[in-house]
């Protein structure tokens, strides 16, 4: 079940604007982005390249 509840997670830190920082640009979501941006870059790259004769 899903649930909208923010605090399920963990909630965003208040007032401590270094702590919404590391929360935000933790490596490990920046890195999955950034992974899953490369892929989807290659595969609409290799669907944009024309099939060899």
């Amino acid at each position: 079940m899903f649930t909208t509840d923010a605090t399920a997670v963990g909630g965003m830190p208040d007032g401590d604007e270094e702590s919404v920082f590391d929360l935000v640009h933790h490596p490990t979501p920046v890195a999955a982005f950034a992974s899953a941006l490369a892929m989807s870059r290659a595969l609409s790259g290799l669907s944009a390249t024309p099939a060899p004769a």
